[in-house]
C-alpha cells in the first residue's frame, strides 16, 4: 500500500525545473472503473450509532499492540498483517496499531491475557462455532481512566481459517482470512457491534461492498474496489469518523461530516495487471475525513526485478483533491528506460469540477494543467520508483501485478494530493 501522510517530513527539493512534454497528445483519463462521492452526516451518524451500540466512544487513546497466539502459521500471520495495513492508512499516526510480525515478543502463550493498550488475537478449536468472537476486558477500566486502558482479546475459530485457505488457494478472495481479521479488528478498535443489514460493512455479517452515494442514500459500489479483503468504503469512513471523536463522545456528536468526508478512486482490475481473476485490482485514489487528506494506491506488488532493453511506458489516470477538497482528475503516463532505469512521471489534462468530475475535458484546467517529475527505479525486488526532480512536490511509486504491468502511486503537490495508476502499453 502506497499512501501519502502530510505529517511526514518532506524530502529535500532540488529547483523547480521545466521539463518538455514527452507524454502522447492527448492523454486522456483512463481507468477500467472509476467512483466519487460526498458523504452525507446522517447516515454516518446512524452508522456509528449501530456500530456503537448507541453507547459514549470508548476507544484507544493512543497506539494500541497486537500480539497473536500461539499456534498462527507464517501464512495466517500475513494475512493479519495485510489487515493491519489496511486499517494503519485510515487511522490517525498516535492511534495505528503496532504489529511487527517477525519479533518473538509479538506471540504470547495461552495464560496471557491482553493487558491495557493491548489486542491479544487468538486461534479457537470448535466445529459448530462462530468464525470470530471480539471480548473487551472492562476489567481494566478504572474509574476516571481514558478507554485506552482496556484490553481485547479476539478468538478466530481455526477450522474457518482452514476454509478460508482452501478457498484463497483457489484464486478467490470472496472468504479470505483477511477479511475475517478485518472484521474483529474493526470491533476492536471501537466500531464494537455489528451495524444494520441496511450498511451491508464488513461488519454486517455476510457484508458486501456497499458505499455512501451522492445524497446519501446507499448504492452499491462498482466492482473497482476489489474483493471483501479490502475494507467497505463505509467501514473506511466510519472508522475514521470515530478517530475524530473522543472517548465519552456519543454519535451524535460527529461535526459536519458531508463537508470533510469525500472519496474519489480509480482501478484496473486484475486481469489488466496480469493478476488473472485473483480478485486483486490495483487501486488508486484519494479520501478526505475531518481535516485529514490521505491519498493512496493498493494492489498485489510485483515480486520480480524490471529488467529488459529500450523504453516501457505505461498509460493511466490520476485522481485526488486539493487541500480545500476539490476533486481533480486528468491522465497519467509512465516511461522508463530500461538500460539505466531512470524515467519521467507526468500527470497531464490535469482537470477541477465544482461538483462532481465529469468527462475528460468537461472540467476547469487545475493549475497549467500538469505536473511533470523524473523518477528513478530501485533495480531490485522491491521495486521502488523514487522521485529525483522536475515540478513542484514530489511523487513515489511501485510496480503492481506480473511482468510489471502496473504501476500505482501517489502524488504530493502543496495543493493537490492524489493517487495514480497505470498499465504497461505493449510494444
Amino acid at each position: 500500500l502506497d499512501t501519502e501522510q502530510p505529517e511526514k517530513p518532506r524530502p529535500e527539493e532540488p529547483a523547480a525545473t521545466v521539463l518538455p512534454d514527452l507524454s502522447p497528445s492527448p492523454v486522456s483519463r483512463r481507468a477500467d472503473k472509476f467512483f466519487y462521492y460526498r458523504g452525507n452526516h446522517d447516515t454516518m451518524v446512524r452508522y456509528l450509532s449501530d456500530a456503537l451500540g448507541n453507547n459514549p466512544v470508548q476507544r484507544f487513546s493512543g497506539q494500541p499492540r497486537l500480539l497473536l497466539g500461539e499456534g498462527f502459521s507464517s501464512l495466517y500471520a500475513s494475512q493479519v498483517l495485510d489487515a493491519v495495513g489496511d486499517l494503519n492508512w485510515i487511522l490517525p499516526p498516535e492511534n495505528r496499531i503496532s504489529f511487527d510480525v517477525d519479533k518473538p515478543s509479538t506471540y504470547v502463550t495461552a495464560e496471557e491475557r491482553a493487558g491495557p493498550g493491548e489486542i491479544v488475537m487468538r486461534l479457537k478449536e470448535c466445529t459448530d462455532c462462530t468464525a470470530g468472537d471480539t471480548f473487551f476486558r472492562e476489567d481494566l477500566i478504572e474509574p476516571g481512566l481514558a478507554a485506552a486502558t482496556f484490553g481485547v482479546e479476539i478468538r478466530i475459530a481455526e477450522n474457518h481459517l482452514d476454509e478460508d485457505f482452501d478457498c484463497y488457494n483457489s484464486g478467490s478472495f470472496s472468504c479470505s482470512a483477511r477479511a475475517r481479521t478485518l472484521h474483529e479488528l474493526l470491533h476492536a478498535l471501537g466500531l464494537r457491534k455489528d451495524v444494520g443489514s441496511q450498511f451491508h460493512s464488513a461488519i454486517t455479517p455476510g457484508g458486501a461492498r456497499w458505499a455512501i452515494a451522492p445524497g446519501g442514500t446507499w448504492a452499491t459500489v462498482p466492482t473497482n474496489i476489489g474483493s471483501w479483503s479490502n475494507l467497505p468504503q463505509v467501514d473506511r469512513d466510519g472508522l475514521a469518523a470515530l478517530y475524530t471523536l473522543e472517548n465519552g463522545d456519543f454519535a451524535t456528536d460527529l461535526g459536519p461530516w458531508a463537508v470533510r468526508n469525500a472519496a474519489i478512486e480509480g482501478s484496473f482490475d486484475s486481469n489488466s495487471i496480469g493478476a488473472g481473476d485473483s480478485g486483486e485490482d490495483l487501486l488508486f485514489g484519494a479520501s478526505i475525513w475531518g481535516d485529514r487528506l490521505v491519498s493512496y494506491a493498493e494492489g498485489p506488488r510485483t515480486q520480480t526485478e524490471l529488467v529488459g532493453t529500450g523504453t516501457a511506458t505505461w498509460s493511466g489516470a490520476l485522481f485526488g483533491f486539493t487541500h480545500d477538497y476539490t476533486a481533480v482528475s486528468g491522465g497519467a503516463y509512465i516511461s522508463i528506460d530500461l538500460a539505466d532505469l531512470t524515467g519521467r512521471a507526468d500527470s497531464t489534462n490535469l482537470e477541477t469540477w465544482d461538483n462532481e468530475p465529469g468527462t475528460p475535458g468537461t472540467g476547469i484546467p487545475w493549475g497549467d494543467g500538469d505536473l511533470r517529475y523524473t523518477i528513478s527505479v530501485s533495480g531490485d525486488t522491491t521495486n521502488t520508483i523514487s522521485w529525483t526532480g522536475g515540478d513542484e512536490g514530489y511523487m513515489r511509486g511501485h510496480f503492481y501485478g506480473n511482468e510489471h504491468r502496473g504501476i500505482g502511486g501517489t502524488v504530493y503537490h502543496p495543493d493537490l494530493e492524489a493517487g495514480f495508476g497505470a498499465i504497461r502499453v505493449q510494444e
